[in-house]
């Protein structure tokens, strides 16, 4: 992930600024940006309560 994304997955950009990275990656882009994520979501095995609250600490 270029450093925009790199910065707000580890809370210290704002949720706006990755999602405006995100939204100007092209659509192939957005994808393996999704996969890779869902992979890292696997290896973490968060439950469901812990992943409900990190949405809702990212606002």
């Amino acid at each position: 992930m270029r450093r925009a994304g790199q910065e707000a997955a580890q809370g210290l950009g704002t949720t706006a600024e990755g999602v405006e990275w995100f939204e100007g990656l092209p659509e192939d882009d957005q994808r393996k940006v999704l996969h890779t994520l869902v992979l890292f979501c696997g290896q973490a095995r968060a439950s469901a309560a812990q992943a409900a609250a990190s949405f809702r600490m990212r606002g």
